[in-house]
């Protein structure tokens, strides 16, 4: 055993080993991301040299990031206050473990390299459900044949891990206390450094590294790829759930389609929109006591009544109301699908020459999902004199409660009434649901997810009253466009709420493994295999009696159908990358 002053083994022997593997395997996740780049460069037209800097200097974060959650076995190991670990044995253990697990990582670099160009993105934990959907046998074999040569390069960087890695030497063991209080300080050290390298950031306000957040590093979606890694986003996916075809789904004859055809005449680009998003603010708070602007708003414009959230987070309202998406089984943004080709609102409506904004009251830190669906310039309330029109804005106004999210909003309304264009803008106000607020738990899923939705035009007396159609965020596209007459066929899963029948109106949503359908008053339940419950909201407000096999057959079977055919058509899609009408 050698013996080593304290004082020398704290950075020689010890930390500057393990800073110069990290060093090391920063240098392979490097040169994985340039042969990435230079397999698929034609895939990444229009980046600029000065975007291309930015977006690798982001990828060293997720590089670290992606380092840090392969690594994290090898390092607590390292620095564990485990007396029996200081031997040579062990420390040749240590080695093959870092070898392993980093070989692993640079394998499925190079694999994401090779089938980047087939299905779109980057490789996720689905990795072995999502090949069958996108790559035939064919394409596996010319891929193979194409791709050899990563082999070599491959074996290349298994062994340069090898030839490079250096060994911290053994801690002498001369006094066990001493041993085991510079050991356990320093393991809480080391914890914290993984941490702030698995986060991207040292800072506790800001949010974890995910793969959206590389879109606040791109000016085009597709770009943001450049700054992510293989590793990165299979291990920020493990745990998420497939998106799997219910059995059920499989069987049914009836299809859906989430393909809308553009309408007649030409779009009418004079009208501005507003999106004005109300974060957990749901039916139950329409109160003319507590929310006195919105229940104004309810007798000034066109109030959806039976309107239902298509998810329980925010970031599920925001890919509902902006790109027509669902959540069902895991939220889009934070899934396998996330990096997924998606449209929205922004970018059907820059088609015809209309300007994205993000508006907002107080300063906020940037969101990758925001920009990815086009909103990347910003406007402060009373600053919205600058914006030039034709636009289509976003702002998300979110408070302690409800009647203070009410007096925010009484404020918006306020500048925005101040402005030239205000008399030609439509507002489209829309709820999301509080997933924390306690008194709603206890509630029916339905009444749990009922959020308010209204649109309001100053000077169209068409946009009135109240209607009782079964809506659903992710019918705002599709509304918003029909409304403009937009001349082009564009992606969401939802209706137009202005020319659908009320018959054929619905609302889908998923939560705690059950997936509900709402028709007319009708509610069905079903966990994907078999349906649970179908309720009658004519008989009262919280029906009790399940219909289900009972007075209803042949509805039942027609609601079922209907859901299969919506969830066959999402989870294929999901799966293929075929969520935007040029798929």
């Amino acid at each position: 055993m050698y013996k080593i002053p304290f004082k020398q083994y704290t950075f020689t022997t010890f930390h500057l080993p393990l800073i110069s593997n990290f060093v090391l395997l920063m240098a392979v996740f490097m040169v994985c991301r340039l042969l990435f780049m230079l397999e698929n460069w034609e895939t990444f037209t229009g980046v600029t040299p000065a975007e291309l800097k930015n977006l690798l200097r982001a990828g060293l974060l997720f590089d670290c990031s992606a380092i840090c959650y392969v690594n994290m076995l090898y390092l607590f190991l390292q620095c564990c206050p485990f007396h029996y670990k200081e031997t040579d044995s062990f420390q040749m253990l240590m080695k093959w473990i870092f070898i392993l697990f980093n070989g692993i990582a640079v394998t499925f670099s190079l694999l994401d390299t090779a089938t980047f160009g087939y299905i779109g993105k980057h490789i996720t934990a689905d990795i072995f459900t999502i090949f069958p959907y996108r790559i035939t046998t064919d394409e596996w074999i010319w891929g193979i044949l194409k791709h050899c040569y990563l082999l070599p390069i491959g074996a290349l960087l298994m062994w340069f891990i090898y030839r490079f890695y250096r060994k911290p030497l053994p801690l002498p063991i001369e006094h066990l206390q001493r041993y085991y209080i510079i050991g356990s300080i320093q393991c809480v050290i080391l914890c914290f450094f993984i941490v702030c390298g698995i986060r991207g950031s040292i800072s506790p306000s800001t949010h974890p590294l995910n793969q959206i957040t590389a879109f606040d590093y791109a000016s085009k979606p597709l770009h943001a790829s450049l700054a992510l890694n293989a590793p990165f986003t299979i291990c920020r996916t493990l745990g998420k759930r497939p998106y799997r075809i219910p059995k059920q789904a499989e069987r049914e004859h009836v299809t859906y389609s989430p393909i809308h055809k553009g309408y007649q005449g030409r779009t009418d680009n004079r009208t501005n929109i507003i999106i004005i998003l109300l974060e957990d603010i749901q039916h139950s708070h329409l109160h003319a006591e507590s929310t006195p602007t919105l229940h104004r708003l309810t007798k000034e414009g066109m109030t959806f009544r039976q309107c239902y959230a298509n998810g329980m987070k925010g970031t599920d309202t925001q890919a509902a109301v902006l790109c027509g998406l669902p959540m069902f089984i895991e939220s889009v943004t934070t899934s396998h699908a996330a990096m997924n080709n998606m449209s929205s609102l922004a970018h059907e409506l820059q088609s015809k020459s209309y300007l994205p904004y993000l508006l907002y009251h107080t300063p906020t830190k940037s969101d990758g999902f925001l920009k990815r669906c086009g909103f990347n310039q910003s406007h402060s309330w009373d600053k919205m004199e600058n914006m030039q029109e034709p636009f289509v804005a976003l702002s998300t106004i979110k408070e302690t409660n409800a009647k203070a999210t009410d007096a925010q909003l009484q404020l918006f309304l306020k500048y925005a009434a101040q402005q030239r264009w205000y008399s030609h803008t439509l507002f489209v106000v829309v709820g999301d649901p509080d997933e924390e607020e306690k008194e709603i738990q206890s509630l029916p899923l339905w009444e749990r997810l009922q959020i308010p939705l209204i649109l309001f035009h100053p000077s169209d007396k068409k946009i009135r009253g109240i209607q009782e159609i079964v809506a659903q965020q992710t019918d705002v596209l599709p509304t918003v466009l029909g409304y403009l007459h937009y001349d082009k066929p564009h992606f969401a899963f939802g209706n137009n709420l202005l020319a659908i029948h009320p018959k054929t109106s619905f609302a889908a949503n998923y939560s705690n493994g059950i997936f509900q359908y709402i028709q007319g008053h009708f509610v069905l339940q079903t966990d994907g295999k078999v349906p649970l419950a179908l309720y009658d909201l004519n008989e009262s407000k919280h029906p009790k009696t399940n219909q289900l096999h009972q007075r209803f057959p042949l509805l039942q079977r027609e609601m079922e159908e209907r859901l299969y055919a919506l969830l066959q058509e999402y989870m294929t899609r999901i799966n293929e990358n075929r969520l935007t009408i040029h798929d």
